[in-house]
């Protein structure tokens, strides 16, 4: 067990406590603006003594507001509410949390939507 899926599970629950609409999977009728759980990069940064693990988690933010300001704080909450650690189940906690890149754009993919991307790294360790 390496801690993935206990972190997922983390970062949905800060984003919804902080009132976020948030989807690990997006539905085609979505309402905007929302948060969407994206891709995930594992580094196994072990010692003999421990298991320690750091995982890049990206976080999708999207808007569909005339101007940046709807997804500036859709961003900024994303990351107050990801900013510090928090409980992890089955024996993992977070060491230490850093937001790693930030970039928001107008979506290439769809038409007036704003779309932000967060890459977050965690330290995560068990026991």
């Amino acid at each position: 067990m390496i801690g993935a899926e206990q972190l997922q599970v983390g970062i949905y629950n800060q984003l919804v406590n902080e009132g976020l609409q948030v989807y690990p999977y997006v539905p085609d009728d979505v309402k905007y603006p929302f948060v969407a759980l994206g891709e995930e990069y594992l580094l196994d940064s072990s010692t003999k003594n421990k298991r320690h693990f750091e995982i890049f988690h990206v976080i999708h933010s999207y808007s569909k507001s005339k101007n940046k300001k709807q997804i500036n704080e859709l961003n900024s909450k994303v990351i107050n509410a990801l900013d510090k650690p928090f409980l992890l189940g089955d024996g993992f906690y977070i060491s230490n949390v850093k937001l790693d890149h930030m970039q928001t754009m107008l979506d290439p993919n769809a038409v007036s939507v704003f779309h932000g991307v967060l890459r977050f790294k965690f330290e995560i360790s068990k026991g």
